[in-house]
């Protein structure tokens, strides 16, 4: 009886050590993964930080994007505007100055004898041109002969 209640005894601790065993792995396999949850838990909140930050960042440069193309639109609108508004000016300018030529023709036609001034002094310088052409003419062909 003495040497089953030994047995018995013995098988007890035995037990009571195995399980203490198995409870200190157990625990230390639950902070293990304790641990290791924290870890992936921080990565996962700093690339969800990190993708946050860079959706920022495209989202401003995205917004200035936006901003310069408006204000390129404006100055092109702008410029287009102001072409339009001189093309409008030189318009009017023309037709005044048409119309100022025109009056001036009507008022500043010559006489009959201021006319045929005119005719007699355009016949002149016709003639002079000719002479002038031909002596120029006649010296070069001195100069090539030489």
């Amino acid at each position: 009886d003495a040497e089953r209640e030994e047995l018995h005894q013995e098988h007890n601790t035995k037990l009571h050590t195995l399980q203490q065993e198995h409870n200190a792995a157990l625990q230390m396999l639950q902070q293990e993964n304790a641990t290791a949850m924290q870890s992936l838990q921080q990565e996962n909140a700093n690339t969800v930080q990190s993708l946050q930050n860079q959706l920022e960042e495209q989202a401003d440069e995205h917004q200035a994007q936006m901003e310069a193309v408006r204000d390129e639109l404006e100055i092109a609108v702008a410029t287009q505007e102001n072409l339009r508004k001189d093309h409008e000016l030189q318009i009017r300018q023309l037709h005044q100055e048409k119309e100022a030529a025109q009056t001036t023709e009507l008022v500043a036609q010559p006489s009959g004898s201021e006319a045929n001034e005119i005719h007699e002094l355009k016949e002149k310088l016709t003639a002079l041109q000719t002479e002038l052409q031909e002596t120029t003419n006649s010296k070069d062909a001195q100069i090539y002969q030489h």
